[in-house]
C-alpha cells in the first residue's frame, strides 16, 4: 500500500477555532470515523444514523408527580439544556465543503433560545407503535418527497412514544415508555450514545418534579467542554509516527481491499427502508456461554471471540462453500472497536463524539473451516479454533499503541476515495459483528426522583442499532441486566426480516452449542 499518498496526520488541522463568516461559531475539521460517515450523499439519506432505544416502565402513580409525555417533554428539555452546556456536541451541526465535512458549534444567545433547542429536539409519538416501529416510521417518512425527514438528521433528536390516546393522558402504574435517541453518526459513536442516554435518563429524574425548573448558563461558556479533537487526546503522539505505523497502516489498508474476495452472502441490491431485528440469550443462557468461554477457552478470553466464531460458522452455514469452487476464498471480518483504551487517562472514560479504532479478523482457506452440525463435538472445536484466530487477530491490532491512529488514517483515505469514487451496491456482504459490551456501565436501571427519592420508572431494555440505505449486515452483540442479545441491522429491499431472524438464530445456536 505504499503508492497511497496518505495525507499527514496533523493535530492542528483537526483542532477547534472560530469560523471565519461566524464569530461566535467554533468549527474543526471532521477527521476519522466522522469523515466516512460524514460522506455528504450517503449521510443526507441517513447512511449510519444512530438509534439508540431504552423500554421503560412505570412504577408507580405519585401523588405529586403525574407522568405523561407532556410532563416527560417538560423533564427532558430541561435536561437537554443541562446536557448542552456540558456536552455542547448534542447541539452540533455539520457543514460541507470540497474537503468533506466540517463540525460546528454556536452558543445559543439566552436561555430562552436553549430551551427552545431543547424543545425542538423532542418528537412526542402517542401511539401503540413501539420506539422500534417509530424508527421504521422515520426511514419510510424519508423516502418521501419534501418530508421533514429528509436531508441529514440532526447531532440529537429524543423521541418519545408510549400507548396512550393524547399527550396529557397520565401514565399508569406498568406504563411502558420508550425513549428513542435519534443520531447523527458524525457527532456521536456506539459508547458516546449510551453515555449520552445514561446521562439524559439521570437528569430526567432530576427534573420529574411536575414543573419545569431550567438551570440558567452563561452561554458561551460552554465551549470550553466541547470534546478534545481525538488527536490531541490520544497517548501517541502523531507527530512521531515512523515505520512501524506506517507498515501496520498499509497492512490494515489492504485487508480491506482483500474483503473484496471475502466468501458472503448474497443479498438483492434494491433500496428499502432501514431495518433493525433482535433475539436475546435469557439470563441462564448467558451465563451459561460466559462460563463455557472461560472453562473451554481460558480466562483471557470472552463471549467476543465466541460471538465472532459463530458469525462465521454462520455465514458459511447459510452461504455452504461448494465443493467445485476454484481454490478456497477466505473470510474477512472487519470489526470496529472503542477507540478510547487510546486515549490520554483524563478523557479514556468521559470522551464523547465518535472515537472509533478497528481490527480485522481473517480466517485463510475458508473450506477448512466447514463442519457438520450433526457432529456436536467437532462444532465445539471448530468454534474453539476460531475463536482462537479471532483473539489472536484482535490482540495483534488492538496492542498497537498507535492502533487508533492507523484507524483514523484509514478513514480519512475511505472518506476521500469514496467520497470522488461513488461505489455502486455490491450483493456480496459479510456479517460484520460488532461486540457492544455491557449498557449497564453507562446506563442506571432505575430513573429516581431527586425530590422524593422514589424510582418513578425502570429501565427494562436498551438497544442499539444504526441505519443502512445499502446492501449491508450489522451484527451486534450487547447486554443489559445480566442478558445478552443480538440485533442485525438491515435494508429491507436487499434482505428479509426473516432472512435476519435466521441468521441471528443461527449465530446463537451456535453459541449455545459451546456449552453442551
Amino acid at each position: 500500500m505504499t503508492s497511497i499518498p496518505f495525507p499527514k496526520l496533523v493535530p492542528e488541522t483537526y483542532r477547534w477555532h472560530k469560523s471565519a463568516t461566524h464569530p461566535q461559531t467554533v468549527q474543526r475539521r471532521a477527521i476519522g470515523t466522522e469523515q466516512w460517515v460524514g460522506i455528504k450523499d450517503e449521510n443526507y439519506k441517513g447512511q449510519y444514523d444512530n438509534f439508540v432505544n431504552a423500554t421503560l416502565k412505570v412504577q408507580r402513580e405519585q401523588d405529586t408527580i403525574s407522568l405523561s409525555l407532556a410532563s416527560l417533554k417538560s423533564a427532558i428539555a430541561a435536561a437537554l439544556v443541562e446536557l448542552r452546556f456540558e456536552h455542547p456536541e448534542s447541539a452540533g451541526t455539520a457543514i460541507w465543503d470540497e474537503q468533506g465535512p466540517i463540525v460546528q458549534y454556536t452558543p445559543p444567545e439566552n436561555d430562552e433560545e436553549a430551551l427552545a433547542w431543547a424543545e425542538a429536539s423532542i418528537e412526542l409519538w402517542p401511539t401503540a407503535q413501539t420506539g422500534l416501529g417509530v424508527r421504521q416510521e422515520i426511514g419510510r417518512r424519508r423516502k418521501a418527497p419534501g418530508s421533514a425527514f429528509t436531508g441529514h438528521a440532526k447531532s440529537l433528536t429524543v423521541h418519545v412514544v408510549a400507548d396512550v390516546p393524547a399527550d396529557d393522558t397520565r401514565l399508569v402504574s406498568g406504563a411502558s415508555v420508550d425513549i428513542l435517541l435519534h443520531m447523527n453518526h458524525i457527532f456521536w459513536d456506539g459508547i458516546s450514545s449510551r453515555m449520552l442516554l445514561g446521562s439524559l435518563l439521570r437528569k430526567v429524574g432530576e427534573h420529574a418534579n411536575g414543573k419545569q425548573e431550567v438551570k440558567k448558563f452563561t452561554w458561551g461558556d460552554e465551549i470550553k467542554n466541547v470534546s478534545e479533537p481525538i488527536l490531541d487526546a490520544s497517548k501517541a503522539d502523531v507527530s512521531s509516527l515512523g515505520e512501524d505505523f506506517e507498515k501496520a497502516r498499509g497492512e490494515f489498508v489492504q485487508s480491506l481491499f482483500d474483503f473484496a474476495n471475502s466468501w458472503a452472502l448474497d443479498l438483492k441490491v434494491e433500496v428499502g427502508a432501514p431495518a433493525t431485528e433482535f433475539q436475546a440469550f435469557t439470563p441462564a443462557e448467558t451465563s451459561a456461554i460466559v462460563q463455557a468461554v472461560k472453562s473451554r477457552l481460558g480466562p483471557g478470553y470472552t463471549i467476543s471471540h465466541l460471538g465472532q466464531a459463530a458469525t462465521a460458522l454462520a455465514l458459511l452455514k447459510l452461504n455452504p462453500i461448494p465443493d467445485n469452487v476454484s481454490g478456497s476464498p477466505p473470510i474477512i471480518m472487519p470489526l470496529p472497536v472503542n477507540g478510547r483504551r487510546y486515549l490520554k487517562d483524563e478523557y479514556s472514560q468521559s470522551q464523547y463524539g465518535a472515537c472509533q479504532a478497528g481490527a480485522v479478523v481473517q480466517l485463510q482457506d475458508a473450506k477448512s473451516f466447514r463442519v457438520d452440525d450433526n457432529d456436536k463435538s467437532a462444532v465445539t472445536a471448530m468454534l474453539e479454533r476460531i475463536s482462537w484466530i479471532s483473539k489472536e487477530q484482535y490482540d495483534y491490532w488492538l496492542s498497537k499503541p498507535f492502533q487508533m491512529a492507523v484507524n483514523v488514517s484509514k478513514d480519512n483515505f475511505l472518506a476521500s476515495f469514496l467520497g470522488s469514487n461513488p461505489q455502486e451496491p455490491n450483493p456480496k456482504v459479510v456479517p460484520i459483528f460488532i461486540s457492544d459490551g455491557v449498557n449497564d456501565r453507562f446506563i442506571s436501571k432505575n430513573i429516581t426522583s431527586s425530590a422524593k427519592n422514589e424510582t418513578l420508572m425502570t429501565v427494562e431494555n436498551v438497544a442499539f442499532f444504526t441505519d443502512s440505505y445499502a446492501p449491508g449486515l450489522l451484527v451486534r452483540m450487547e447486554s443489559w441486566n445480566g442478558t445478552t442479545s443480538f440485533g442485525v441491522s438491515y435494508n429491507d429491499g436487499t434482505y428479509t426480516a426473516e432472512q435476519a431472524t435466521t441468521l441471528l438464530k443461527t449465530i446463537m445456536g451456535y453459541m449455545l452449542a459451546f456449552t453442551q
